[in-house]
C-alpha cells in the first residue's frame, strides 16, 4: 500500500511539472517582415534569389495503364518499379 502512494505521489508530481513547463513566456514574439518585402539572399556570383526556393513540375503524361507487364513508355515502366517491384522479393 506504501509503495502505491509514493507512484501516485511521484506521478503527480510529474504531472505539475510537466504542466509547468507549458506555461507561456511573457517574451514579444520576433518580429515578421512585411507582407509584401521578400527576404533576399545573395549567390557566390552576386545574383540575389529569394529567400525561398521551390521546385514545380508537371507530369509528362498521364498513366494509361497500371498493367505493368503490357505498358511501353519509359514513365509508365518507372512508375511500376517504384510502386509494384518495391512490394516484390524475390526468393534467394
Amino acid at each position: 500500500m506504501n509503495t502505491k502512494r509514493i507512484l501516485a505521489v511521484l506521478l503527480a508530481l510529474a504531472l505539475v511539472f510537466s504542466l509547468a513547463a507549458c506555461t507561456s513566456s511573457n517574451e514579444p514574439a520576433p518580429a515578421e517582415p512585411s507582407g509584401g518585402e521578400e527576404e533576399t539572399g545573395t549567390g557566390p556570383d552576386g545574383r540575389t534569389y529569394a529567400a525561398e526556393q521551390v521546385y514545380r513540375t508537371l507530369y509528362s503524361s498521364e498513366m494509361t495503364t497500371m498493367n505493368y507487364l503490357v505498358s511501353g513508355t519509359t514513365y509508365e515502366l518507372e512508375v511500376g518499379a517504384n510502386t509494384i517491384d518495391s512490394l516484390v522479393e524475390n526468393d534467394t
